[in-house]
């Protein structure tokens, strides 16, 4: 069996340095079988509320208030990724290598102490990039068009 992690997320902005990540949606999916595994969806509450600017809801539709009501600690939600990604041979999303690895890796760091675990577990991950093909295959396909 040869399973994949496909992952998303939705932050309060661009930034991977500073950023909080809002809501993390996971899908393992068995490539022999092409079955889904298993789905995983929450939003973050974090302990101080970060900030959702109007221009940040314009993009996600993400507030506080469905935060504070549906939101599950920031381990718990980096916990089942992990737990769901051990097991897969890749993790793999959209633009993942320049935006959701380091912003996931920049929320890894605001973990408390008995958390840090994640940390290693981490670079252990084998990761491939949906843009990075994306590009390869339009160049490939402007080379074969002149």
């Amino acid at each position: 069996m040869s399973l994949i992690l496909a992952f998303d997320t939705e932050t309060t902005g661009i930034n991977v340095k500073k950023d909080y990540i809002l809501e993390v949606g996971a899908v393992v999916y068995d490539t022999d079988s092409k079955q889904m595994v298993e789905f995983y969806d929450a939003f973050v509450r974090w302990p101080s509320l970060p900030e959702i600017t109007p221009d940040n809801f314009q993009v996600h539709g993400i507030s506080n208030d469905m935060l504070l009501k549906h939101g599950q600690p920031w381990e718990l939600v980096v916990g089942m990724f992990f737990s769901m990604s051990k097991r897969c041979d890749y993790v793999i999303g959209h633009n993942v290598l320049l935006y959701d690895k380091p912003i996931l890796e920049t929320n890894l760091h605001r973990i408390h102490e008995p958390y840090k675990w994640a940390l290693p577990e981490f670079t252990k991950l084998k990761w491939m990039d949906t843009i990075c093909r994306s590009e390869e295959h339009t160049s490939e396909l402007q080379s074969h068009s002149d």
